[in-house]
């Protein structure tokens, strides 16, 4: 998806790095991967990842919240302007289980 759409970003959350680790394994050639975490032990191991650009924040116990959070941050930063395609990948919480999901979201 991310080599389909140019100028698109990856946007991670990840608590254990593995989210991070799988998309830098899977690199795309055109967007780079930007891995949010609450944990500096996990910022300081992606930081060595090729293509994985890691911030640190705190995540609420609300998915929509987080993600939020990351796209002001991130547009605060000059990171992101409006129009940059999203490409938000994560595992949420759905009735006691882990399932992974993947959104396409413009930045507003």
């Amino acid at each position: 998806m991310a080599n389909e759409l140019p100028g698109s970003l990856l946007v991670t959350f990840t608590r254990q790095g593995f989210m991070a680790q799988g998309l830098a394994a899977m690199r795309p050639r055109n967007a780079m991967i930007l891995a949010f975490t609450p944990s500096l032990d996990t910022l300081r191991q992606l930081g060595m990842l090729r293509g994985v650009e890691t911030y640190l924040m705190t995540f609420s116990a609300d998915p929509d919240v987080t993600i939020e959070n990351a796209v002001q941050y991130l547009k605060r930063h000059s990171r992101v302007s409006t129009g940059t395609k999203l490409i938000i990948v994560t595992d949420i919480l759905s009735q006691d289980r882990l399932v992974d999901s993947i959104q396409l979201r413009t930045v507003n």
